[in-house]
């Protein structure tokens, strides 16, 4: 069973990521993603304050308020921390680095058909 449901991922992942190499689709994707970022949050605010009483915009202060302080205390974060990125080009074929690959990209390796 645990094997039916693997291989169902398996084609379910590959079927998807098929997806992606249509433009229509990547632009979507993007869009959304765009969307998602500010503009929805920002009509949602607005919607919100005009549905609701005067005790709305108490509620979008605190919500913008909570925002802002996210971003600012992420950016600071970003600033000062320095994560190392491993380019795939870097990688070599050396056993402990295949298996720290297949450890840290567990999930995208799931989603490749095997050899």
């Amino acid at each position: 069973m645990v094997d039916y449901l693997d291989q169902f991922e398996l084609n379910v992942c590959l079927r998807v990521n098929a997806l992606s190499r249509r433009e229509l689709v990547r632009r979507f994707f993007s869009v959304v993603s765009w969307l998602g970022d500010y503009p929805a949050w920002l009509l949602l605010g607005v919607a919100v304050a005009v549905r609701q009483d005067v005790g709305a915009l108490d509620f979008v202060a605190v919500a913008v308020a909570t925002g802002l302080a996210g971003v600012l205390i992420y950016k600071a974060l970003k600033e000062r921390l320095v994560r190392e990125r491993r380019s795939s080009h870097m990688v070599r074929s050396s056993v402990a680095q295949r298996r720290w690959i297949a450890i840290v990209f567990r999930p995208a390796i799931r989603c490749t058909p095997s050899a």
